[in-house]
């Protein structure tokens, strides 16, 4: 009689188990894909370009939003050593030249947004015009300035000078213009709390009524209330070496030496802590960080995902489910969250909106691939004989799916099958009870399988061009032959 192994509910990639012993509920490859609010293993959505090409052709490495007190929402990019605002049209102004780093940190202080990038005096726009900020520190200058800038109950804050690696400034109450007067403007000396001399800030941020500045191994939550009533409330010893903290719900996650890390206040008892939300990945994170940057980090809050682009893919945290993907194809010099849009700042001067509808990168097809760990159904040393493969694929998928079985673990046998979808004409079709499906017509197809041995896995690959593509349920049935094959 044969037998029959229904697939688990998947739990996204896992990178840190060995594919032989891990939980079948796990993926060592989950490529391009994410798990859907129906529970599909479906193809991510794809993005389309966003506005005109910027003339220069430059990559887009910084996007800002400037939201002003009339409720007009303002993009800009920094390309090329311009600062440009995207107009409704889809075309691109130049508010200014001259930049000296295209990475850009801001902030929206008085209906102004204030920029720092390290390099140039920090400076403001209103929209359509720009100027430097007044009444600076008397030792900033042109290559020796602050990188980084966040608004705080009325002040602006600014850190990651290069000449005064661990110290944090901040402005006079309500005024972008003074950042000298005595007893209102100043600064916090963090090398005071440091226990790495060397360490420089990496990041800024506002959680939880608290300011967190981030170094590259140590992590500060600073209580403020007034230049008078201030001060230290705990110091992690873990940080993020390339910055981008990300806020999502009640956590601020970031990229660490030790893997991603989320800031979180326990409910019960307020107390803080840090979190390790990449225990299934950590050989990935951490090959990642040592041999290369995080490139840009953003939310996705249609979908309740934190991205991190750590060429050369995004690693994604599915924040809703605890998983993580792995996105490639994706050209993101610069990432930017505008209510439910993300956008993304690509080379040759193109900004692409992530789109759940698209079923391609701007005209690129998306290569989903899913693989399986191995299945070892039941005694390792009994031999099976894999017979069919039974997949409900989800509503509306079309085109070439490619199916590879591998069959044991060392002289493996392969079966590759590719199987089309074309509209109207599936497979085998059939209408699912409306309590499991939600009146969606799903459709199945059976795969034959061949092969004998102890083990098995599977590749399921899609990548044809503008086809969306989902995979709702699968099922193994295969025969046990006993010891010998």
């Amino acid at each position: 009689m044969p037998k029959i192994l229904q697939f688990p509910t998947p739990k996204g990639l896992n990178a840190a188990d060995d594919p032989i012993s891990m939980s079948p509920d796990f993926f060592p490859v989950f490529k391009n894909a994410a798990i859907n609010e129906d529970g599909l293993w479906a193809k991510r959505p794809g993005y389309v370009q966003h506005g005109e090409t910027i003339s220069s052709g430059a990559t887009i490495e910084s996007l800002l939003l400037f939201r002003k007190r009339d409720g007009t929402q303002l993009l800009f990019a920094a390309a090329g050593g311009e600062l440009l605002r995207l107009n409704t049209d889809g075309t691109w102004t130049v508010i200014r030249s001259g930049l000296g780093s295209n990475r850009l940190s801001g902030a929206t202080f008085n209906d102004r947004l204030v920029i720092f990038n390290g390099v140039n005096l920090p400076f403001w726009t209103d929209g359509e015009t720009w100027g430097e900020l007044a009444n600076l520190c008397t030792d900033w200058a042109y290559g020796d300035v602050p990188r980084y800038v966040i608004t705080f109950k009325g002040r602006l804050f600014a850190g990651g000078r290069p000449g005064a690696r661990q110290m944090i400034y901040y402005s006079a109450l309500q005024d972008m213009n003074d950042w000298v007067s005595a007893n209102n403007a100043g600064y916090i000396d963090l090398s005071m709390q440091a226990a790495i001399a060397s360490g420089a800030v990496t990041g800024l941020a506002v959680w939880e009524g608290y300011l967190v500045f981030l170094m590259a191994d140590e992590c500060f939550v600073w209580d403020w209330v007034s230049p008078q009533t201030q001060g230290l409330v705990k110091v992690f010893p873990v940080g993020a070496p390339y910055g981008f903290p990300v806020g999502f719900g009640a956590d601020l996650l970031f990229a660490s030496r030790l893997g991603i890390k989320s800031l979180t206040r326990s409910a019960k008892t307020g107390e803080l802590n840090i979190g390790n939300v990449s225990e299934k990945i950590e050989p990935l994170v951490l090959a990642r960080m040592k041999t290369g940057t995080v490139r840009s980090a953003a939310i996705f809050p249609l979908m309740r995902l934190v991205l991190f682009h750590m060429p050369p893919s995004i690693l994604v945290y599915d924040y809703a489910r605890g998983a993580w993907y792995e996105w490639t194809g994706i050209d993101a010099a610069s990432m930017l969250v505008v209510d439910y849009d993300l956008f993304i700042g690509g080379s040759g001067g193109k900004l692409y909106r992530m789109d759940g509808s698209a079923t391609s990168d701007a005209g690129t097809a998306i290569d989903y691939q899913v693989e399986t760990p191995w299945l070892r159904l039941g005694k390792i040393m009994n031999y099976k004989k894999p017979l069919w493969l039974r997949a409900i694929l989800g509503e509306g998928a079309l085109g070439a799916l490619r199916i590879v079985e591998q069959v044991d673990f060392a002289s493996y046998t392969v079966t590759d099958q590719t199987l089309t979808a074309i509209s109207g004409a599936y497979w085998r079709s059939a209408k699912w009870r409306e309590a499991t499906w939600r009146g969606r017509r799903a459709e199945a197809v059976t795969i034959p399988l061949y092969g004998r041995g102890k083990a098995l896995k599977f590749l399921f690959r899609h990548n044809e061009l503008n086809k969306p593509f989902a995979i709702a349920a699968v099922e193994l049935v295969y025969n046990e032959a006993g010891f010998r094959p």
